[in-house]
């Protein structure tokens, strides 16, 4: 259970910090520079769902995105609460899916578990 907790902190601090950087940071500069912020934000969010594995999670993904990003506008542009928050999210479905925590039947809707059944 330690290593499987050591593997998800490390995974998704990883990987949280990566995609805020480049999501939440450098992307919507760039498309602000030319469209605005507030079309930043939903281009970039909309980037950020699309770069995702599941196009039935578009819209969520999306939403998260934009609320991250609002969540970073709070904390006066720091990222620490989008890191910290995609991180627990990325280590908390890590665990639950390596760890075998989670078990579906055969017969479970497709909206519930998503395209990639464990």
């Amino acid at each position: 259970v330690l290593t499987l907790i050591g593997q998800s902190i490390m995974t998704a601090t990883g990987v949280a910090i990566v995609e805020e950087l480049f999501f939440r940071s450098w992307l919507p500069q760039e498309i602000a520079a030319d469209l605005g912020y507030h079309r930043s934000l939903i281009l970039s969010g909309l980037v950020f769902a699309l770069c995702q594995r599941s196009l039935w999670a578009i819209p969520g993904l999306w939403l998260l995105s934009v609320s991250l990003a609002g969540a970073r506008k709070r904390n006066q542009g720091s990222l620490a609460i989008p890191i910290g928050l995609r991180a627990g999210i990325i280590g908390s479905s890590f665990i639950l899916q390596k760890g075998g925590f989670l078990t579906y039947r055969a017969e479970s809707p497709l909206w519930i578990i998503g395209t990639h059944q464990f």
